[in-house]
């Protein structure tokens, strides 16, 4: 406790003390919602028609008989993929004052991105308030700046890179079994 101007300001260090209380105990949150993932979303059909040659010999039946027979039909089908919106879930977890994430598969880090064995990544940049959780995934690259989490602490609200969904705290406890 200090004293200034003869106040003591023991209330405000109680009051830091017990924001921060919240998230040394450790918080878990499971979010829903959706992410972006590539999927066929159809096909093109391209007909190619070779005409057959002329032999410049013979009767004009004898040689349409040759163009007809030299003739040549093509069928391709080509694939479409399109970004479609999937189903997703987001865990966040925080620990003091560090927060990781276990994205959905969409989101994790691809090819020459640093890859986690369990799952979970650590975030930089961390800014917990009264109003929002908010981070930045280390995956490096050139993916380093892309995925950022917001999450607001009033509706849930949450986003990291293509993700979009509502959080709600999870147990942290152990669940009974089901079996």
């Amino acid at each position: 406790m200090r004293r200034i101007g003869g106040a003591i300001v023991a209330v405000l260090a109680l009051a830091g003390a017990a924001g921060a209380q919240e998230t040394s105990a450790g918080l878990m949150l499971s979010c829903e919602g959706t992410d972006v993932a590539v999927q066929k979303t159809g096909s093109t059909t391209t007909v190619k028609t070779t005409p057959g040659v002329d032999p410049g010999i013979g009767s004009a039946q004898h040689r349409a008989a040759v163009i007809a027979g030299s003739t040549r039909t093509e069928t391709t089908t080509t694939p479409v993929y399109s970004d479609v919106r999937v189903p997703a879930r987001l865990s966040v977890a925080i620990q003091g004052d560090a927060i990781r994430v276990r994205p959905s598969d969409n989101t994790r880090p691809g090819l020459g991105a640093k890859r986690s064995p369990d799952g979970w990544y650590d975030l930089a940049e961390v800014a917990i308030t009264e109003a929002q959780i908010r981070g930045k995934a280390a995956y490096g690259g050139i993916l380093s700046g892309k995925y950022r989490l917001s999450i607001d602490r009033q509706t849930g609200d949450a986003q990291f890179g293509s993700f979009r969904g509502v959080c709600d705290k999870a147990a942290n406890g152990p669940k009974e079994r089901r079996f």
